[in-house]
């Protein structure tokens, strides 16, 4: 079968077509799925580069592609939530979604959930880690903020990211935030309305040309969702006392080896101290921070396709290619590495 990814650790330049075998069925609880679509996304960066092998083993060859959509082409026999046929969309943190087969074995960092059929393949490979990002830091904020996030003001900066611009749709039709404020580039300023619609965002700041923390004014957000390693940077905008700062950049000690079990003692510690120095920084101004710590969770993937299927979200790609078009991928692995996109970048497999 064919895929993208590297036979030797390498970034998006180096990457390259596999020739691999298709992969079968040999547990009980194994799903392969015929793959349609995968997204580009910063793990994969790193994985195929050899980054993350200071948290886990990684064979190579390395296919890149976590977040995939497809359809079910085998089953093992004790699989029982979905049969060969099925329209599927999902995470897994081991990547190999962008190949023509994907093999699927139980693991806690794997998520799988049946595609409503009003969404492409296409624009499903979007969703899936992003929705479970953005809802779990979401309902988080709504249980820890003194009446929910109904009526607040929260701050996404990045608005166009791949989990800004997710967070961004779902802020007031699902949450009823009473303000949304946000930061993107020059060129992105007319794109917030143009691809998120009307209403969705009051307050957009032009990070390159506007001061922010003026623009927003000192104490006045409740929540921020930190996509772009920006707490301290706008520290002075929360409200003291109240304000609550959720980081999507940073991880605790535990929370890495839960990840990643063979991660070593000295980085999950490393962790913790950086941790333990942004919470002492925040409390000084009065401020909750904490980094967002992900479990895979099915339903969080069914409320996103309820929500795509009847046009409350939708998927925001900056660009797409197909498998067959190596440059193309190269191209958009590139910007992903260079973290200056929009939205995901779709490989397309046909």
């Amino acid at each position: 079968m064919r895929a993208v990814g590297v036979s030797a650790f390498a970034g998006p330049a180096k990457f390259e077509h596999l020739i691999l075998p298709i992969p079968t069925i040999t547990g009980g609880d194994d799903i392969l799925v015929r793959v349609k679509s995968a997204s580009v996304g910063s793990p994969d960066i790193l994985r195929a580069a050899g980054t993350l092998r200071i948290l886990e083993t990684i064979k190579l060859p390395v296919t890149i592609g976590s977040d995939f959509a497809g359809t079910i082409a085998a089953v093992g026999s004790a699989v029982t939530a979905f049969r060969p046929g099925d329209r599927v969309f999902g995470f897994t943190v081991n990547g190999g979604g962008a190949a023509e087969y994907l093999l699927l074995k139980p693991h806690r960092m794997l998520c799988l959930a049946k595609l409503p059929d009003e969404i492409s393949f296409k624009d499903a490979a979007y969703f899936p880690s992003t929705s479970i990002t953005i809802i779990q830091a979401l309902d988080a904020a709504e249980a820890a903020i003194s009446g929910g996030l109904k009526g607040k003001t929260v701050f996404i900066p990045a608005g166009l990211s791949a989990t800004g611009s997710l967070a961004l749709q779902l802020l007031k039709p699902i949450y009823g935030v009473g303000k949304v404020i946000t930061t993107v580039s020059t060129a992105k300023v007319p794109r917030i309305v143009e691809l998120l619609g009307e209403g969705k965002v009051d307050q957009i700041i032009d990070y390159t040309t506007q001061n922010v923390m003026k623009e927003i004014g000192p104490q006045t957000v409740d929540f921020m969702l930190d996509t772009c390693n920006s707490s301290m940077k706008y520290i002075q905008i929360m409200k003291p006392g109240t304000g609550i700062i959720y980081t999507l950049t940073g991880k605790k000690g535990t929370d890495l080896r839960e990840d990643f079990p063979d991660a070593p003692w000295l980085v999950a510690k490393l962790l913790d101290v950086v941790n333990a120095v942004q919470t002492w920084r925040a409390s000084r101004w009065g401020v909750v921070y904490n980094p967002v710590f992900i479990k895979m969770n099915v339903s969080n993937l069914q409320s996103v396709g309820e929500w795509a299927r009847s046009g409350r979200v939708k998927a925001i790609i900056g660009d797409s290619a197909d498998l067959a078009d190596l440059e193309r991928v190269k191209a958009l692995a590139t910007v992903v590495e260079k973290k200056n996109g929009l939205g995901k970048y779709i490989i397309t497999i046909e």
